[in-house]
């Protein structure tokens, strides 16, 4: 790929300061794209299209009467977030979600921004997502935001901008992890050098989110899906427990945690499987303060 006849516009530009002159920060990448045979980018692009429909990573768009599966829109060039930049970013995003939790636990509470006519009381009674039930609800450590996705966008002037919070049902993550596998496979060369963070610890900080605001005594975490009701986690790999997960221990404690038992009446068996519970307690100082994961 050549990019001698790359221009840029009247928009910020995240790779080139301007034409033919990219922006140090991401010399490394632009020289990698740069050195492709032509049309090779072209043809990875497509690769990964292809392997994001067969591995099921789309979805539908809502009132389309097609009714058409689409892929989520993946760019095999990937945006760069410095350091620098994401430090700033993160500390952001961290201060806007305490403050939305601390916003919601005042709608249910007190309502101090109604008594201080901040907001009008019936924008907030005739708002749909109020629920009548929780007014004086006490959630586990005041948490209403467990889970929070953050729309942002790169304004003209190069600065990071929120476009809308989504607190009640947020969702993408899982494009998020499956589009860095592809991109791992499709254009490996991107995170040579570059020390790009990792993104897949995202289920270990999730189940362990889950533990911390779970009432005393479980520690479990479940997932509820619809149609199959309440099924176990599994951490290691980011899917609820199903037929392919065997039961060897069960307890609400690690510290209670015994083997599973039971009996199989049928034909056929021809395998068989033995399995050792080893567990170790463990302590370490964790920070308790919320974090925000990179996508």
């Amino acid at each position: 790929m050549n990019f001698g006849s790359y221009q840029t516009g009247d928009f910020y530009d995240e790779l080139f300061r301007s034409a033919e002159t990219p922006r140090e920060e991401f010399r490394m990448l632009v020289e990698r794209i740069d050195s492709l045979p032509e049309g090779e980018l072209l043809r990875r692009q497509r690769v990964a299209e292809r392997d994001l429909m067969h591995m099921g990573i789309t979805f539908n768009v809502y009132g389309d009467e097609r009714g058409q599966e689409r892929i989520f829109p993946f760019d095999l060039v990937p945006r760069l977030v410095t350091s620098h930049e994401w430090d700033w970013l993160e500390k952001g995003l961290q201060q806007r979600v305490r403050a939305l939790n601390l916003f919601i636990d005042d709608v249910y509470h007190d309502q101090k921004i109604v008594k201080d006519r901040i907001i009008p009381q019936e924008i907030i009674r005739s708002a749909q997502g109020f629920q009548e039930a929780c007014v004086g609800l006490d959630p586990p450590q005041g948490i209403w935001c467990h889970i929070t996705g953050t729309d942002i966008v790169r304004d003209s002037d190069g600065r990071m901008y929120v476009l809308e919070d989504n607190l009640r049902v947020p969702s993408g993550v899982s494009y998020v992890l499956q589009n860095r596998l592809v991109l791992k496979r499709t254009f490996p060369e991107v995170f040579q050098g570059l020390g790009v963070r990792p993104v897949d610890d995202y289920p270990g900080r999730l189940l362990g989110m889950l533990e911390d605001v779970a009432p005393s005594g479980r520690t479990r975490a479940e997932v509820y899906l619809p149609g199959g009701g309440w099924r176990g986690y599994d951490p290691t790999y980011g899917l609820a427990v199903a037929d392919r997960h065997i039961a060897v221990a069960a307890s609400a404690t690690p510290r209670l945690a015994g083997p599973v038992s039971g009996n199989f009446r049928g034909t056929g068996v021809t395998s068989t499987m033995e399995t050792k519970i080893s567990l170790e307690t463990t302590e370490s100082k964790v920070d308790s303060a919320p974090g925000v994961v990179e996508g």
